[in-house]
Protein backbone atom coordinates (compact mmCIF):
# COMPACT_ATOMS: atom_id res chain seq x y z
CA UNK A 1 0.00 0.00 0.00
CA UNK A 2 2.80 2.39 0.91
CA UNK A 3 4.61 1.63 -2.35
CA UNK A 4 1.43 2.33 -4.31
CA UNK A 5 1.15 5.79 -2.71
CA UNK A 6 4.78 6.60 -3.42
CA UNK A 7 4.35 5.43 -7.00
CA UNK A 8 1.24 7.62 -7.39
CA UNK A 9 3.07 10.66 -6.00
CA UNK A 10 5.99 10.11 -8.38
CA UNK A 11 3.61 9.67 -11.31
CA UNK A 12 1.69 12.84 -10.36
CA UNK A 13 4.89 14.91 -10.05
CA UNK A 14 6.13 13.60 -13.39
CA UNK A 15 2.86 14.50 -15.12
CA UNK A 16 2.78 18.02 -13.67
CA UNK A 17 6.38 18.56 -14.82
CA UNK A 18 5.54 17.41 -18.36
CA UNK A 19 2.35 19.49 -18.42
CA UNK A 20 4.24 22.57 -17.23
CA UNK A 21 6.85 22.16 -20.00
CA UNK A 22 4.08 21.74 -22.58
CA UNK A 23 2.45 24.99 -21.47
CA UNK A 24 5.85 26.72 -21.55
CA UNK A 25 6.37 25.54 -25.15
CA UNK A 26 3.03 26.97 -26.35
CA UNK A 27 3.79 30.20 -28.19
CA UNK A 28 2.47 33.52 -26.92
CA UNK A 29 1.23 35.78 -29.73
CA UNK A 30 2.92 39.15 -29.24
CA UNK A 31 3.47 42.21 -31.39
CA UNK A 32 7.05 43.19 -32.02
CA UNK A 33 6.34 46.59 -30.45
CA UNK A 34 5.24 44.88 -27.21
CA UNK A 35 8.31 42.66 -27.26
CA UNK A 36 10.61 45.68 -27.63
CA UNK A 37 8.73 47.76 -25.01
CA UNK A 38 8.51 45.15 -22.22
CA UNK A 39 10.89 42.29 -23.06
CA UNK A 40 11.10 41.17 -19.42
CA UNK A 41 7.50 39.98 -19.65
CA UNK A 42 8.47 37.46 -22.34
CA UNK A 43 11.96 36.42 -21.20
CA UNK A 44 12.42 32.66 -21.54
CA UNK A 45 9.02 32.21 -23.20
CA UNK A 46 8.23 31.00 -26.69
CA UNK A 47 6.63 33.83 -28.68
CA UNK A 48 5.19 34.21 -32.14
CA UNK A 49 5.52 37.61 -33.79
CA UNK A 50 5.63 39.28 -37.20
CA UNK A 51 8.19 41.68 -38.57
CA UNK A 52 10.65 42.61 -41.29
CA UNK A 53 13.59 40.20 -41.36
CA UNK A 54 17.02 41.33 -42.54
CA UNK A 55 20.31 39.45 -42.65
CA UNK A 56 22.70 42.34 -41.93
CA UNK A 57 26.08 40.61 -42.03
CA UNK A 58 26.67 37.74 -44.45
CA UNK A 59 26.54 34.64 -42.30
CA UNK A 60 29.43 32.26 -42.19
CA UNK A 61 27.73 30.08 -39.64
CA UNK A 62 25.33 32.51 -37.93
CA UNK A 63 25.56 36.17 -38.99
CA UNK A 64 23.55 39.09 -37.65
CA UNK A 65 19.83 38.92 -38.31
CA UNK A 66 17.28 41.46 -37.11
CA UNK A 67 13.51 41.43 -36.97
CA UNK A 68 12.18 44.98 -37.25
CA UNK A 69 8.80 46.66 -37.08
CA UNK A 70 9.12 47.90 -40.69
CA UNK A 71 11.48 48.26 -43.65
CA UNK A 72 12.19 51.87 -42.64
CA UNK A 73 13.55 50.73 -39.29
CA UNK A 74 16.20 48.66 -41.09
CA UNK A 75 17.03 51.37 -43.65
CA UNK A 76 17.42 54.15 -41.12
CA UNK A 77 18.55 52.00 -38.15
CA UNK A 78 15.85 53.34 -35.84
CA UNK A 79 16.42 50.68 -33.18
CA UNK A 80 12.93 49.18 -33.34
CA UNK A 81 14.25 45.67 -33.69
CA UNK A 82 15.35 42.51 -31.94
CA UNK A 83 18.18 40.15 -32.82
CA UNK A 84 17.42 36.70 -34.17
CA UNK A 85 19.67 33.66 -33.90
CA UNK A 86 18.74 32.00 -37.20
CA UNK A 87 17.97 28.32 -37.41
CA UNK A 88 19.67 26.09 -39.98
CA UNK A 89 16.44 26.18 -42.01
CA UNK A 90 16.52 30.00 -42.04
CA UNK A 91 20.10 29.96 -43.30
CA UNK A 92 19.12 27.53 -46.07
CA UNK A 93 16.19 29.79 -47.08
CA UNK A 94 18.14 33.02 -46.67
CA UNK A 95 17.53 34.34 -50.19
CA UNK A 96 13.77 33.91 -49.81
CA UNK A 97 13.56 35.34 -46.26
CA UNK A 98 16.09 38.20 -46.43
CA UNK A 99 14.41 41.64 -46.51
CA UNK A 100 10.90 40.19 -46.26
CA UNK A 101 8.03 40.28 -43.78
CA UNK A 102 7.87 37.03 -41.82
CA UNK A 103 6.05 35.28 -39.01
CA UNK A 104 8.62 34.04 -36.53
CA UNK A 105 8.30 31.69 -33.53
CA UNK A 106 11.11 31.25 -31.03
CA UNK A 107 12.29 31.68 -27.44
CA UNK A 108 13.08 35.16 -26.06
CA UNK A 109 16.46 35.66 -24.41
CA UNK A 110 17.64 38.87 -22.72
CA UNK A 111 21.28 39.90 -22.46
CA UNK A 112 21.98 42.68 -19.95
CA UNK A 113 24.16 45.49 -21.34
CA UNK A 114 24.76 47.61 -18.26
CA UNK A 115 23.21 49.18 -15.19
CA UNK A 116 21.11 51.87 -16.90
CA UNK A 117 20.95 50.35 -20.38
CA UNK A 118 18.15 48.19 -21.75
CA UNK A 119 18.83 44.52 -22.36
CA UNK A 120 19.51 43.16 -25.83
CA UNK A 121 16.47 41.14 -26.92
CA UNK A 122 17.23 38.02 -28.97
CA UNK A 123 14.89 35.40 -30.38
CA UNK A 124 16.62 32.02 -30.20
CA UNK A 125 15.58 28.41 -30.80
CA UNK A 126 13.58 29.45 -33.87
CA UNK A 127 10.82 26.91 -34.52
CA UNK A 128 9.04 28.70 -37.38
CA UNK A 129 10.01 31.36 -39.89
CA UNK A 130 7.71 31.80 -42.87
CA UNK A 131 6.83 34.60 -45.24
CA UNK A 132 4.02 36.85 -44.08
CA UNK A 133 1.80 39.56 -45.53
CA UNK A 134 3.30 43.06 -45.13
CA UNK A 135 1.37 45.50 -42.95
CA UNK A 136 -0.73 48.16 -44.68
CA UNK A 137 1.25 51.28 -45.67
CA UNK A 138 1.47 54.13 -43.20
CA UNK A 139 -0.59 57.13 -44.26
CA UNK A 140 1.26 59.72 -42.20
CA UNK A 141 -2.06 61.00 -40.86
CA UNK A 142 -2.72 60.87 -37.11
CA UNK A 143 -5.25 58.37 -35.87
CA UNK A 144 -8.68 59.85 -35.11
CA UNK A 145 -9.32 60.67 -31.47
CA UNK A 146 -12.03 58.86 -29.57
CA UNK A 147 -14.90 60.95 -28.22
CA UNK A 148 -13.49 60.88 -24.68
CA UNK A 149 -10.03 62.02 -25.83
CA UNK A 150 -11.12 65.28 -27.47
CA UNK A 151 -10.18 68.39 -25.55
Amino acid sequence: MRRARILLVILFLGLTHVTGRAQDARPVAVSLVQLIAVPERFSGRVVETRGYLAFLIPPRDVGVVTLSVSEDDVKYMLGNDVLVKPSEQMLKEREKLDHAYVTLRGRVALTPTGVDSPSIVTITEVQLCELSVPPPPRTGRPLPLERNDRR
